[in-house]
């Protein structure tokens, strides 16, 4: 949580500053994965990025893809979690999604989720500080990127996207 603050305070006061690397979000995400801990979970990464990397920090992408499996691991009852990578080669964007298999976010709180200090209806007063989220878009957008809740989908529970400046394999 004190990192999560430090953060916040480090968006607002326009001191964070991103460095650019060039990173394979394949490998950032399996790592973060390893880091969390849920080896229990199931776990499944489908890297259709074709030799694509993503521009973006690497200690800030990080700090994003803990923040998002550790969510789909929590609210989604520790049961699977999936991770797609696509590019859109027309805008060259990456796309990475994280998918639980939960119950979902419910329609009253989609709009307000990314908030600070926001938690879902359904979360009691100790499930985190309400700041993962925010943190986690407000650090996408300083990369030049976004973070998203996609729409409900049939089978599937919350589903978040980061996207992110992707630089071709030819490049």
């Amino acid at each position: 949580m004190v990192r999560q603050l430090l953060t916040v305070t480090r968006l607002e006061s326009g001191a964070l500053r991103p460095r650019t690397d060039v990173l394979s979000l394949g490998t950032r995400v399996r790592k973060a994965w390893e880091a969390l801990g849920a080896a229990e979970v199931g776990f499944e990464l489908t890297d259709e990025a074709q030799g694509w990397l993503a521009v973006a920090d690497a200690d800030q992408l990080d700090q994003v893809l803990w923040a998002l499996l550790d969510n789909a691991v929590k609210y989604g009852s520790r049961r699977p979690v999936d991770v797609l990578i696509t590019v859109d080669t027309e805008e060259s964007t990456l796309r990475l999604t994280i998918s639980d298999s939960g119950p979902g976010v419910q329609e009253a709180d989609r709009e307000r989720l990314f908030g600070r200090f926001q938690r879902g209806t359904d979360n009691r007063p100790d499930e985190g500080s309400g700041l993962g989220l925010y943190v986690s878009r407000e650090l996408c957008r300083a990369m030049g990127g976004d973070l998203k809740l996609e729409p409900p989908q049939a089978g599937v529970g919350a589903a978040f996207t980061i996207e992110l400046p992707g630089e071709a394999p030819d490049q």
